[in-house]
């Protein structure tokens, strides 16, 4: 091998050892911008888990109330505070809950006029 075919042959060395280094950095950047990405979607989530906690934790002390007024025959079901309209699946759970508490109720008043 003459000297000139060497250092070409480390130039081409180097040249892949640059594209390597290139392309490792650019999927390193790519996983960090996914990082961010996640930890920011993950943020959002816990957000949205707390505030369907906190509307479960009203919804089931609604359901207690509910209870204890059928147990005492109370007839005040109309007066219970509404969920909010973004949690349209456990407002129509409790819309459901809060019928059948309406239909006992009257039942009730039935049975005992």
């Amino acid at each position: 091998m003459t000297e000139l075919s060497l250092s070409e042959h480390e130039n081409a060395l180097l040249l892949q050892y640059k594209d390597v280094f290139r392309d490792k950095d650019r999927r390193l950047s790519d996983i960090q911008r996914q990082l961010e990405l996640m930890g920011y979607e993950k943020q959002q989530l816990s957000n949205q888990l707390e505030e369907l906690q906190q509307t479960n934790l009203q919804l089931q002390d609604q359901n207690t109330l509910l209870k204890a007024q059928l147990s005492t025959g109370a007839t005040i079901v109309n007066n219970l505070p509404t969920t909010p309209n973004k949690n349209e699946p456990i407002e129509q759970e409790y819309n459901e809950q809060n019928d059948l508490a309406k239909n006992i109720t009257s039942k009730m008043i039935s049975l005992i006029n």
